[in-house]
């Protein structure tokens, strides 16, 4: 048997005479506590760093792309955190995830068709200066508590689970700096979007390294 997961039977094993003082939150309350604390806490970093653009709230209300831009955004990414923690299961199907990740697609295009039409009138309103800087340690920041969450649930599947809490983590900043920073196409892309792709990548190998360490 793998030694890892000789490993893990035996820690469950130990684990059976202490679950009354570790009982964890199923999937859906745990994703939806992690990532409103997470949407909040990374909003609030970024806006003590510098406030959001002036016109946000209005544009929300006045423009209904912009408007479906952030809403399908937001269930995609409660659908992908979803998918993180259902992932530790086995067993689990994998549906929700599955529409998780055409959401963040229909979120993707709808950003995209910018380059054809502008969503927004151009304005530099609410540019930040190192945007795709900032995005950087916000989503280090909350890989390492993700991360902490799915160890606990004795993840079995780190092939899955590690790129899934990559992109998660690196997708919460890069939705905000859309309300947060100068909705423009291709800033949103060079900017936002690609050093976002470009940190999931790097992030999915390290965090497949702590994931297949046996819990402690």
């Amino acid at each position: 048997m793998n030694k890892q997961y000789e490993s893990l039977i035996n820690e469950l094993s130990r684990d059976l005479s202490r679950t009354n003082r570790r009982r964890l939150f199923p999937p859906l309350m745990i994703t939806l506590i992690w990532l409103s604390l997470a949407l909040v806490v990374t909003g609030v970093w970024m806006y003590v760093l510098q406030p959001f653009r002036p016109d946000v709230w209005q544009q929300f209300l006045s423009v209904p792309l912009f408007s479906s831009e952030l809403l399908i955004g937001v269930l995609g990414l409660g659908l992908l955190c979803l998918g993180v923690f259902k992932s530790a299961i086995p067993s689990e199907k994998h549906t929700l995830l599955k529409v998780g990740l055409v959401c963040y697609l229909v979120w993707l295009t709808i950003i995209l068709s910018g380059y054809l039409s502008p969503i927004l009138a151009p304005s530099m309103d609410g540019k930040r200066d190192e945007c795709y800087f900032e995005s950087i340690y916000y989503s280090i920041a909350l890989a390492i508590v993700l991360t902490v969450l799915i160890r606990r649930r004795y993840t079995l599947q780190p092939l899955i689970t590690a790129p899934l809490i990559a992109f998660v983590v690196v997708t919460v900043p890069a939705y905000l700096m859309q309300i947060a920073c100068m909705h423009e196409v291709h800033h949103a892309f060079t900017h936002h979007l690609l050093p976002a792709w470009i940190e999931g990548v790097l992030l999915s190998p390290v965090l497949y390294w702590v994931l297949k360490k046996p819990a402690k």
